[in-house]
């Protein structure tokens, strides 16, 4: 795999690193202990790997109005199915 680097954002919540490899985007997101990422859905997977640290985990289930909530602590795989909303907060 050769990743292609794209860009950097850096905010109070913490930096994410765009990247691709081929027509795949790959991200890597820092999330600061309190805050969090996410708070949206796609209309395909998506695949999250804890490498460091604990999160609180919410989602919604768009098409099912069902909401689940769970801590993972690293090394943690969150997949997220199409229409559900997510998201990640940094403990």
């Amino acid at each position: 795999m050769s990743l292609e680097y794209l860009k950097t954002i850096s905010d109070s919540r913490g930096s994410i690193i765009f990247m691709k490899n081929g027509s795949q985007l790959v991200n890597f997101v820092e999330i600061k202990k309190g805050f969090s990422r996410g708070g949206h859905f796609h209309e395909f997977h998506s695949t999250h790997n804890l490498i460091s640290g604990k999160v609180e985990y919410c989602e919604f289930n768009m098409k099912t109005n069902e909401e689940r909530n769970e801590i993972y602590e690293a090394p943690f795989v969150i997949k997220v199915p199409p229409f559900v909303a997510h998201l990640l907060t940094a403990l």
